[in-house]
């Protein structure tokens, strides 16, 4: 496996993982089984990505994916719940 695809897998699983555990916290503001992950997931590939294409982080280096996945996919979440709840 190339360290990209590695990277990948590791910005996937973060991201859809972080979703999941914070859905049980905001209960509440749940976007169901399948939504927080789903949320969670592209706003977590989109922060690597930007990250990414803005020469801030190397696609190859994937524990800094999976950070970044992870506190994206956290933070897209939140700030998705607050919207909807208005």
């Amino acid at each position: 496996m190339t360290p990209t695809l590695i990277a990948w897998i590791v910005a996937v699983t973060t991201g859809a993982t972080g979703g999941k555990l914070l859905g049980t916290f905001l209960r509440s503001r749940s976007f169901g089984l399948i939504g927080n992950p789903v949320i969670s997931l592209l706003g977590g590939l989109a922060i690597w990505q930007g990250a990414v294409l803005a020469g801030m982080a190397s696609p190859e280096d994937y524990i800094f994916a999976g950070i970044l996945s992870l506190i994206g996919g956290i933070a897209v979440l939140i700030l998705a719940s607050r919207l909807r709840r208005g």
